[in-house]
């Protein structure tokens, strides 16, 4: 009787997706309509409020606006912003290249049974995204660039105020934040989440290049000098937080006043300026490392992608929920949160840190 009642309850939730699909135009509705119903496995005789979208979280932010949902990323009616002119002449600090003087890192290998297993079958345009140090300057400055051009248009999901397209993602990713981790869907929302991003740099800014990433067990002696966090005002990321003592807007962090993105500003949930805090908790501190570099070197990477079964792999990848209870497991992704600190430090306002999608990406 359980097993009859089950399929018929799945028969009916595939019918209302199926449903909703048609009437929104919208892929990604439906799949937030699924990603709630995997959270919350009572949601199965629930189905009007699924029907209904997403709702809030129960950490949601007091005076959210309504639930947002992707609209496909479409062309504007006008040309689109060209992203500006690279510089002629290469930066006073290329991230771009290695020392001379000595070898560069090895980052993580990724075990050949899972390599074997890509199958591209039917791909038409596979795009490659590499690491960021692994780009050019002129292909650091078009994307970053691009990153700008959408920080300058108008946006599609928040209506009123000042609100641009590049805070809808972020306003996406902070209502969906209870629903899209520690659990299943972690991997393929937030990979959805960054296609959506990329095509938006390609469609809306006219960007031609591929999302970087940022392979973060590269960097591990040292994650604080990686190229990444270039002060150069064409191709880098920016340093540290400074000024910490000034800044008083419930965020535990100093804003960030060199690189290309320097008193970059944030307008959601509410108007401040890019922060950032390098710092680890002292229970994570091991001597002869740095910034608990113990959890995302090459060695732990090797032991996220060598688990046998998925909530060996989850657990070790994200680490324990921190609202469950118990000991607290860290994993690689949740503690370079921790230690950048500043905007990427509260999970649901990581979106904000520019730098967040190349972190996504790896």
């Amino acid at each position: 009787m359980f097993l009859f009642q089950t399929l018929r309850q799945r028969t009916i939730l595939v019918f209302f997706v199926l449903l909703q699909l048609a009437l929104s135009n919208s892929p990604v509705q439906a799949r937030h309509g699924l990603t709630h119903v995997a959270r919350h496995p009572q949601g199965w005789s629930r189905l009007p409020s699924f029907f209904q979208g997403m709702g809030r979280g129960n950490n949601s932010p007091a005076a959210a606006p309504p639930s947002p949902q992707f609209p496909p990323s479409s062309p504007s009616p006008t040309s689109p912003p060209s992203p500006p002119s690279p510089p002629s002449s290469q930066a006073a600090q290329n991230p771009s290249q290695p020392s001379s003087d000595s070898s560069p890192p090895q980052g993580a290998q990724i075990p050949a049974n899972i390599t074997s297993r890509a199958n591209t079958a039917g791909c038409t345009e596979i795009r490659v995204r590499r690491e960021w140090s692994k780009f050019s300057v002129d292909e650091q400055t078009a994307y970053i660039n691009a990153v700008k051009c959408l920080a300058g248009l108008p946006s599609k999901l928040l209506p009123g105020g000042d609100y641009r397209r590049y805070d809808d993602f972020e306003n996406v990713h902070s209502r969906m934040r209870s629903k899209i981790h520690w659990i299943a869907s972690f991997l393929p929302w937030h990979r959805n989440f960054m296609f959506d991003y990329e095509r938006s740099l390609r469609e809306e800014c006219g960007y031609s290049g591929n999302l970087p990433r940022w392979d973060w067990s590269l960097d591990a002696a040292d994650m604080t000098q990686s190229p990444v966090w270039s002060n150069d005002p064409n191709v880098g990321f920016g340093s540290n937080g400074r000024d910490f003592d000034n800044v008083d807007d419930g965020i535990d962090g100093g804003v960030v006043t060199d690189g290309a993105f320097a008193n970059w500003a944030l307008y959601y949930p509410e108007y401040h300026q890019l922060q950032r805090n390098y710092n680890l908790p002292s229970q994570y501190k091991k001597a002869g490392r740095s910034y608990g570099s113990q959890f995302f070197d090459p060695e732990a990477v090797n032991r996220v992608l060598s688990q046998t079964t998925y909530q060996k792999f989850a657990l070790a990848l994200e680490g324990t929920d921190p609202s469950s209870t118990g000991p607290s497991l860290p994993g690689p992704h949740s503690m370079i949160h921790v230690i950048i600190g500043g905007d990427i430090s509260p999970t649901a306002y990581a979106a904000n840190e520019p730098f967040v999608p190349l972190y996504v990406a790896y």
